[in-house]
């Protein structure tokens, strides 16, 4: 509380303290006697959206805003990798000429960014997550922009353009198609041209597939339309039946049942997977069969990192795993 470098104190308590009927309040009404610093308390008990809340409107109050703002100049919310920060606002930068000049959500502080006083808008990088925040605490200091998160190519040129819309650029789809061909076009034939001999297996009933195969706030992006952009091959394995096809769903020529773990190991065996989309790191049923699992987690926002998730998926394929040690696991009962 005494270091004035300090500015802001979150506490965090278990259900252990409400249980027994212990309180840091006293505790915190006494620091706060002895020191400017904020002091903020959450537990298990509580919800915590409320106390973001609370911190971030803190910090909004805190900026000290330009009279004259800078339409140029904004602040991406929703992105927490130093990497796809920096990817994200070159890309902004060079499509859109416009400036970051600052971040939120998971930040809430914002003393390392000396020009923040000057944006005019909050732009969304990825709000997927973040769906619970309420933006009214940006009324009347800051204009919101929340497009849709820019996973893939497709996502990423509609997140451009929504961005730009929004105010009132020269947001025109064939320019902003034009200048990702441009600085990534090559990357992206290559590591297709790459990805086109790899057969990827997404697996599950019918709600599982349709989560992959559709946007939705699963993710904030359909994991085949990715996949695809990338160029691997999809096979789809539905477990029972009752699939209605539509667009962007699975369809009768590259879905296959099945109804048992031993039929769905032989159609991996059959098929050729290289990959399969499953939320458990370490997935028996694909390790046997020399299979990596990938998840959600696997792709990035950006071109960038869209062609990095490629990258890693393509690494993947293309090393069987556990080679000597396969023969260990039980066959499917």
């Amino acid at each position: 509380v005494m270091d004035r470098d300090i500015k802001r104190i979150l506490i965090q308590t278990t259900c252990l303290p409400d249980l027994i009927g212990d309180t840091p309040l006293p505790f915190i009404r006494e620091a706060r006697k002895r020191g400017d610093v904020k002091i903020y308390w959450t537990s298990k008990t509580m919800v915590m959206r409320d106390v973001y809340r609370t911190i971030c409107l803190d910090s909004l109050n805190g900026i000290q805003f330009k009279k004259v703002r800078r339409p140029d100049h904004v602040i991406l919310a929703g992105i927490s990798n130093d990497r796809q920060k920096d990817e994200l606002s070159r890309l902004l930068f060079d499509l859109l000429k416009l400036k970051v000049v600052g971040f939120m959500y998971p930040e809430v502080g914002f003393d390392a960014y000396p020009e923040i006083g000057s944006a005019s808008w909050i732009v969304w990088g990825n709000p997927v997550g973040w769906q619970d925040q309420d933006s009214s605490i940006f009324r009347g200091k800051l204009g919101i922009v929340e497009p849709s998160p820019p996973f893939g190519i497709a996502g990423t040129l509609e997140w451009l353009k929504t961005i730009g819309a929004r105010l009132g650029l020269d947001a025109r789809g064939e320019l902003l198609a034009a200048g990702l061909r441009k600085a990534f076009g090559a990357r992206i034939e290559e590591i297709k041209g790459r990805c086109g001999s790899r057969r990827i297996a997404l697996i599950g009933d019918l709600a599982d597939l349709q989560l992959l195969t559709s946007r939705n706030d699963f993710c904030g992006f359909a994991v085949s339309d990715i996949l695809r952009e990338m160029g691997f091959n999809l096979k789809f394995f539905l477990y029972g039946s009752g699939l209605k096809t539509a667009d962007h769903r699975p369809t009768p020529k590259n879905l296959r049942a099945f109804s048992s773990g031993l039929q769905l190991e032989q159609l991996l065996s059959e098929e050729k997977s290289a990959l399969a989309f499953s939320s458990f790191s370490h997935d028996p049923r694909l390790i046997r069969r020399g299979i990596h699992s990938f998840s959600e987690n696997a792709f990035a926002p950006g071109m960038e990192g869209f062609l990095r998730s490629a990258g890693m998926l393509l690494s993947m394929a293309e090393n069987v795993p556990f080679t000597n040690q396969r023969h260990l696991l039980r066959p499917a009962g």
